[in-house]
Order: structure tokens, then sequence, then C-alpha cells
């Protein structure tokens, strides 16, 4: 969420904004960073980045998401980990 707006995944804000993405900095890990698509609940970074499920509803994540982790989070390696 570079731009104060919910995007389902990277491919989707990158079809329908009219700017680049832009990766959340880690001095605002602790704004709500992630929206459950199911019951809306949203997370900080760290929360989101600690379960594979919503903990409001008990969703799942898409676990294929982990792997895009550098383009929705500022991080400093490629293990997804800051």
């Amino acid at each position: 969420m570079c731009c104060d707006a919910w995007f389902p995944c990277h491919a989707c804000h990158e079809e329908t904004a009219d700017h680049t993405a832009v990766p959340r900095p880690a001095d605002r890990f602790d704004e709500p960073a992630a929206r459950c698509g199911v019951c809306g609940r949203t997370m900080t970074v760290p929360e989101y980045r600690g379960v594979t499920s919503c903990p409001g509803c008990g969703a799942s994540f898409n676990p294929g998401c982990a792997a895009h982790a550098h383009l929705y989070f500022e991080i400093d390696d490629d293990t997804g980990r800051r």
C-alpha cells in the first residue's frame, strides 16, 4: 500500500494505478499495511508477516506472496526478513 489505497497484489496495483508501486518503508511498519480480503481486518507489517492466515477470521493467505515481499515491504535481503 504505497498510495493509501488497497490492492490485492502488486500486479493489480501496476494495472490500475497511475504510478509505480513503492515498497512500504521500514519506518512505517507499525502502520496498517495489509488487509484481509475476506473480513477486511488490517495488519501491520510484523503482524501480517508473522502469520499464514488472518488473525480475525482465519482465512489463509496466499503462500506465494512471501516470494514477493520485497515488492511490498522495504526489506534487507532476499529472505524477506528485516
